[in-house]
């Protein structure tokens, strides 16, 4: 066999086995996920008084401040229509110094703004912030 022949059938080789394999992605959390996840924060901080270190949502671990991110960005995409399943995002540091402690009721418009808010601040800053500004006062993310 020439090399060129011995090229080919490694390259096709190579695809076949890409094609087997199939793509290589980060772990990520659908709609499901979100909500289970979600509700498991909402329970053990209302149980306990604070948020959890860490989010485990069938098998899959994030610590609090990724699971922020995700949801956060999850929250923005599904207010603009989008229900594709969002990464878990790694890297997040604490708050370093998180404050806030308003109650009440935020509607949409505010919530989904102040979820665009918090995942902005993640992505430029590589942590949470300490608190959200809303029409009620300061929330502790």
């Amino acid at each position: 066999m020439n090399k060129t022949k011995k090229g080919l059938i490694f390259i096709a080789f190579l695809m076949l086995l890409i094609l087997v394999m199939g793509p290589v992605s980060a772990v990520s959390l659908n709609s499901s996920d979100m909500a289970l996840a979600s509700s498991g924060v909402k329970n053990y901080t209302e149980t306990n008084g604070h948020i959890p270190i860490y989010v485990d949502v069938n098998g899959k671990n994030s610590t609090t401040p990724s699971f922020l991110k995700s949801l956060t960005t999850y929250t923005v995409e599904l207010n603009s229509g989008s229900t594709a399943p969002v990464d878990i995002v790694t890297g997040v540091n604490t708050a370093p110094n998180p404050s806030g402690s308003t109650t009440g009721k935020i509607y949409k418009d505010e919530y989904v703004d102040m979820a665009s808010r918090a995942s902005n601040f993640i992505t430029t800053n590589g942590y949470a912030p300490n608190y959200s500004k809303s029409s009620l006062g300061k929330y502790t993310l």
